[in-house]
């Protein structure tokens, strides 16, 4: 049995030993490192790579960390992970804070080395603006959606193609200068691929699809204020095109209204951003 601490390790020299997987890639100033060795005389250590058990942990502070197969970073971690072998390989993630591309997140779960396969949940650990986490993401919106939102990820799934389950909640959503109440969505990220579903218990009702350049959005509003015609009706949004320039089609479902004379059961309108 056999107990070390290391109180700063340099990562310009030691991080490739610290985490030697190539999937990942970690940086930082310095680590600290705690952990122990040993052997149990009953064990068989024929079949592992190493002829010993472990359990390493190590804290860190501004740590940078990112897989080959996920775009984007996480920076300035806060927290600890522990390496063990003691069942199997796996990295323990422990409570860590820090960002997702630049959004407020905790970090729990775990990385499971021997299958190679995520079981990680991201946390918000403030509400982030809608338009906000879109640019963060690199998507430029036009779209004129105004909320904050909790956001909750999980990847899971294995190294060479994760996938990401997002849960987002808004107790208030805002198009334009109209409210439109809550909304709670499920988005499923794989392969560059997002499908969106609204939870039950949506105000708004929302299915769709987000690509790398594109996207289709419908949106379902069961009692939206028309202040034009000083009735209340139900609505459907259809977002579509590039993110840059979307497409909004506006359906006036049952609209059942006179105007000049002419009985309108239904209203449509279509324009460009």
């Amino acid at each position: 049995f056999y107990e070390f601490s290391i109180d700063q390790l340099l990562l310009d020299h030691w991080s490739d030993y610290v985490l030697p997987f190539d999937q990942f890639s970690i940086q930082d100033d310095a680590v600290s490192i705690s952990g122990s060795l040993y052997r149990s005389s009953g064990s068989d250590f024929s079949g592992l790579k190493l002829p010993f058990k472990y359990s390493v942990e190590i804290a860190f502070d501004y740590l940078t960390y990112q897989h080959r197969n996920v775009p984007y970073l996480m920076e300035n971690l806060n927290g600890r992970v522990v390496l063990s072998n003691e069942d199997s390989r796996i990295i323990k993630l422990d409570a860590i804070r820090g960002e997702f591309e630049s959004l407020p997140i905790e970090i729990d779960g775990h990385i499971f080395l021997d299958e190679m396969r995520y079981d990680v949940y991201l946390t918000s650990i403030d509400k982030v603006s809608f338009n906000d986490a879109m640019s963060k993401l690199g998507i430029r919106s036009k779209l004129p959606i105004y909320t904050d939102l909790d956001i909750d990820i999980h990847i899971a799934d294995f190294f060479n193609r994760p996938s990401i389950k997002t849960t987002v909640y808004s107790e208030s959503i805002q198009i334009e200068n109209q409210e439109l109440g809550k909304v709670d969505l499920q988005l499923l990220t794989k392969n560059g691929i997002t499908m969106i579903q609204h939870v039950e218990g949506s105000d708004i009702l929302i299915n769709g699809q987000l690509n790398k350049k594109d996207f289709l959005l419908d949106l379902q509003l069961n009692d939206v204020n028309l202040p034009f015609i000083e009735k209340s009706a139900p609505v459907k949004l259809s977002f579509s095109g590039l993110y840059s320039s979307p497409m909004i089609r506006l359906d006036l479902v049952d609209f059942n209204h006179d105007i000049f004379g002419y009985g309108i059961k239904e209203l449509v309108a279509s324009m460009n951003i």
